[in-house]
């Protein structure tokens, strides 16, 4: 027999599923996320905006695989202008005024 993995988008489709398959005598096996929720969504919202890079696990150890982790961002471009705002301040900034 086949084993079916689903993916409920909020509480009401997984009670519904839930519900379905105690009707119909159907096994459920359920498992939580060890990921920190935090992280999920962080990880998701760079998916949405194409801001990842697929690292292929083989190359753990290459130079290669480190080039291209590097080049990976979670920070939105507003986030990297402010951050390079912060530094052309800090860069102006006169010994006297630190």
């Amino acid at each position: 027999m086949e084993t079916l993995i689903m993916h409920p988008k909020n509480k009401e489709q997984l009670v519904a599923l839930k519900a379905l398959a105690k009707a119909w005598k159907i096994s459920v096996e359920t498992k939580e996320s060890s990921y920190d929720p935090e992280f999920v969504e962080m990880i998701k919202t760079a998916e949405k905006r194409g801001n990842y890079k697929e690292i292929n696990p083989k190359e753990l150890n290459s130079q290669t695989y480190k080039q291209k982790l590097i080049q990976v961002s979670t920070w939105s471009d507003d986030d990297i202008k402010n951050i390079e705002q912060g530094k052309s301040a800090f860069e102006n900034l006169k010994a006297s005024q630190w």
